[in-house]
């Protein structure tokens, strides 16, 4: 007896993928998904400095649109 495929639970590094986001992210695209310009830089400046993202509410919500948007068209490569 072992495990099937859809009896474990695969880790993923939350804060590995936001930080790879927020890395691809362009001051352009995070103004059309509705992020604020300072937010941004604020958000790059962390990203650039490894110092630990804590977001909250309407920006991580933004943020993972990035990952389910239409893959015609290329806004963030994960």
């Amino acid at each position: 007896m072992g495990v099937s495929e859809k009896d474990y639970s695969e880790y993923v590094d939350k804060q590995g993928k936001l930080l790879e986001i927020i890395k691809n992210l362009t001051l352009d695209v995070a103004q059309r998904i509705g992020i604020a310009r300072r937010t941004f830089f604020d958000l790059k400046k962390k990203a650039d400095s490894s110092e630990k993202i804590n977001l909250k509410g309407k920006t991580l919500r933004k943020l993972r649109q990035l990952q389910f948007e239409d893959k015609q068209e290329v806004i963030c490569k994960l």
